[in-house]
């Protein structure tokens, strides 16, 4: 633990952590709102394969995260799958 002894840096790093929790959130918010396009197409391929479990995957919200950040790391990552 950390003692700080200035109320005025204690305000700052407060108002810091702050933006970056807000960022943080925001950012996962845009990943999961572009993964879900892209987990819908994956959704859709395991369910024709006949995995039985891929229509929960369309209740992970991280798994959505998880496929855009793979998109925007690997451009041509799912550019076929339809």
């Amino acid at each position: 633990m950390v003692k700080v002894i200035s109320r005025a840096l204690l305000n700052v790093l407060g108002s810091i952590l702050m933006k970056a929790c807000s960022f943080a959130k925001r950012l996962t918010d845009l990943l999961t709102d572009f993964g879900e396009n892209l987990l819908l197409d994956v959704c859709r391929v395991a369910a024709s394969w006949g995995n039985p479990d891929a229509v929960k995957w369309l209740l992970d919200k991280g798994f959505a995260a998880y496929l855009a950040l793979l998109k925007r790391s690997i451009p041509s990552f799912l550019t076929n799958v339809r």
